[in-house]
């Protein structure tokens, strides 16, 4: 298979499984960026997935959807993931780790919850 372009990706056949790879390119004379894959599931959703491993940690980290996503764009977003990956970070932990950080509402009723009862009526009169 050639490396991906757009209509490469737009006519990738739905699988029967739950998902199909296809990689940017097999072959040595293929310009393909290695572990970044084209990924179709058995809904027919389309998306761009890089491949690493970490820490003998095998990770699959999805880029984007397509055509939301168009093919240039996720190789090159692909390629500065592993340069990442090289250097030692994970970038899914990354981004487990945003999806996770307290949000302000957290924030907020934390703040109501463990402060607001030992104020005085005063405060709450004037600040809730």
């Amino acid at each position: 298979m050639p490396h991906l372009t757009d209509t490469i990706v737009k006519n990738l056949p739905v699988p029967t499984t739950k998902r199909a790879l296809t990689p940017d390119g097999n072959t040595k004379r293929e310009k393909g960026l290695r572990r970044f894959f084209a990924q179709v599931t058995k809904d027919g959703a389309r998306s761009f997935v890089v491949r690493y491993t970490l820490n003998r940690r095998e990770r699959l980290f999805t880029i984007g959807r397509w055509p939301d996503w168009p093919t240039a764009a996720a190789r090159e977003e692909a390629r500065r993931l592993l340069q990442l990956v090289d250097q030692g970070l994970d970038p899914l932990d990354q981004r487990i780790y945003n999806r996770e950080a307290p949000t302000v509402h957290d924030l907020a009723r934390r703040f109501l919850e463990e402060h607001v009862p030992t104020k005085r009526p005063s405060y709450l009169r004037n600040n809730l």
